[in-house]
């Protein structure tokens, strides 16, 4: 069960810790209670889009004092190595060249001795490939596929249920 949206855009640029805290802490609280009630505490992980390694580092102590043992995930545009030091479980790097370098494979391959997922993600780009309503059939293929020919852990689109107004065109 993935969790996204505990570090929202609308936050702002950077996180205020007693913001966050005001905003979140006993909600999280409950939260927590209701996973362990219905037993799915275990199976449940908290994930982030593209934040900076200081802010995932707020919200990964944050997680910590009120869900202890919870995994973090995360969707990313750089390096895993930039969040050295926090424990990110899940890590999904975006489909962009420039973020898909030797240097990453060889990251993901050590996160895979560790235990840990790393896997690739598009969104509102690359233009090509993705699953958009023109996008060709073959892209959607490819992106399955891709994480296997590349010694990856997965595939994540994100925001897959999320359609503009007229979608064949935009």
């Amino acid at each position: 069960i993935s969790c996204y949206s505990l570090c929202p855009w609308t936050l702002g640029k950077t996180i205020d810790e007693a913001v966050f805290e005001r905003r979140w802490g006993e909600q999280i609280d409950r939260f927590v209670a209701h996973l362990k009630e219905r037993g799915w505490y275990a199976q449940t992980i908290m994930a982030m889009d593209e934040r900076t390694p200081e802010d995932v580092a707020k919200v990964a102590a944050f997680v910590r004092r009120h869900a202890p043992g919870m995994r973090i995930s995360m969707a990313g545009n750089r390096k895993p190595s930039d969040f050295r030091g926090i424990d990110i479980h899940v890590y999904a790097q975006e489909l962009v060249s420039d973020f898909l370098s030797p240097e990453f494979f060889t990251e993901a391959a050590d996160r895979r001795a560790k235990g840990l997922v790393t896997t690739h993600y598009v969104c509102c780009g690359p233009a090509c490939p993705n699953t958009f309503m023109s996008s060709g059939r073959g892209e959607a293929f490819w992106l399955g596929a891709c994480p296997a020919f590349l010694g990856l852990d997965g595939f994540l689109r994100w925001a897959w249920n999320s359609w503009p107004e007229d979608p064949v065109t935009d």
